[in-house]
């Protein structure tokens, strides 16, 4: 015999040899097994492995080629099983017992964990029984009711809510039973050419979600009702801060005053607006501009046409209302209009509505409505919104929760 002849024969030997300890190391339902040469030859849970195109060996493919208290290991050998670690891992009829790593009878128990849904542990005699102490115990979309506060244990009532989160999307929880929200502005559409929310104090808000491409998206506007907690929303949404930038246009931050200001440009937008540092940012001090689907300022205030709001250009004589005498076409070639100045030729007034002003807070509330939002005011001093992390905060209101849409909530 050569040397390479020798080493091949001695490297043969020792797979040989490992292939004995392997077989030593193994339960007496031993999955490895010489001489195999088709699956058909091998115990249920196991394949007739041929790594050098020889006879093969029976190999694992599952635990149930397994004894009992073994497992298959990813080298395809049974080994003896370590601890659970969850309940999962033990049979139907048996927890994982953490503290000692082992599947033990469901007839005993050492907490609540160890017994099946709408059984506790009753840890006095160490067995599980029919009850529950939240709806943690109970199966889902069942809720533990207990008939007065001083019972120990509830019972798991299917089809009885405890929350809304047990209910449909865009219904409420109220008293045990799931009921549809009665508030028709909750996701309704509003917007250019439609009407506007209901309730002067919900807010007609942006989609931003919508693609003309995509009807299931929506439109490109909502009704977002008025709120303080999401509580007072129903299931699918969520109370969130009504939040809009300021009335300075701009293409960069730059022109935005220093100060930390930001300018904030839109998507396919040329200019944007921007962000506040002080409540002073978001005071409204000029008039709107004509229609676009919005009137200016904080965009909020609906129109159909520019009659809706205030305009720049008096286009019976082309000139502009500010600075006056300035030809114009337009309202774009005029300055904004200051919603308090001498328009009548004594004193001030305000230009909404013709009444004695001081300052421009004075004509913010027309008829009971904010001249720049169109929310519901008594005074001018309701409708300048404060600023808070960046934007000027109009207030709050219920929209769908992050991920869902109008389509799917309403």
């Amino acid at each position: 015999m050569n040397t390479t002849e020798s080493t091949r024969t001695l490297y043969a030997s020792a797979l040989l040899a490992l292939g004995l300890a392997a077989l030593t190391g193994c339960s007496g339902n031993a999955q490895f097994t010489n001489g195999c040469t088709s699956n058909d030859q091998c115990p249920t849970g196991a394949y007739c492995r041929r790594d050098s195109g020889g006879a093969g060996l029976c190999a694992c493919r599952s635990d149930e080629a397994c004894a009992d208290g073994e497992i298959c290991n990813s080298q395809g050998i049974c080994q003896k099983r370590s601890a659970c670690r969850s309940n999962t891992e033990c049979p139907e009829e048996r927890f994982c017992d953490l503290a000692s790593g082992e599947c033990i009878e469901r007839v005993n128990c050492g907490t609540s964990v160890h017994c099946p849904p709408d059984l506790v542990c009753d840890t006095t005699v160490g067995k599980c029984v029919a009850g529950c102490l939240d709806d943690g115990d109970c199966t889902l979309y069942s809720s533990c009711t207990r008939t007065n506060n001083t019972d120990t244990l509830g019972v798991c009532l299917k089809g009885r809510c405890s929350n809304k989160s047990f209910c449909p999307f865009g219904q409420f929880c109220v008293n045990g039973s799931c009921q549809a929200a009665t508030n028709p502005d909750f996701c309704a559409d509003c917007g250019r050419n439609l009407p506007g929310c209901q309730n002067p104090n919900d807010f007609c808000l942006i989609n931003s979600s919508y693609d003309p491409s995509r009807p299931e998206n929506g439109g490109p506007n909502f009704c977002g009702v008025e709120c303080t907690d999401s509580v007072q929303c129903p299931n699918g949404y969520e109370c969130g801060g009504v939040v809009l930038l300021t009335q300075d246009q701009c293409t960069q931050d730059a022109e935005c005053g220093g100060g930390g200001r930001q300018c904030i440009v839109g998507e396919g937008e040329l200019r944007g607006y921007c962000t506040c540092v002080n409540n002073q940012d978001c005071a409204f001090e000029a008039a709107p501009p004509s229609c676009a689907g919005s009137c200016g300022g904080f965009g909020v205030q609906p129109c159909t046409s520019d009659a809706d709001c205030l305009t720049f250009c008096d286009l019976s004589n082309k000139t502009c209302q500010n600075p006056q005498g300035r030809s114009c076409n337009s309202d774009a070639e005029c300055d904004p209009l200051p919603l308090c100045g001498p328009y009548a030729g004594a004193g001030n007034v305000c230009i909404t509505n013709g009444r004695p002003c001081n300052a421009n807070v004075d004509c913010l509330c027309s008829a009971g409505t904010c001249v720049n939002t169109g929310r519901a005011c008594t005074n001018g001093a309701d409708c300048n919104p404060p600023c808070m992390g960046g934007g000027c905060v109009l207030g709050a209101a219920c929209a769908p929760s992050q991920g869902l849409l109008c389509t799917d909530v309403r």
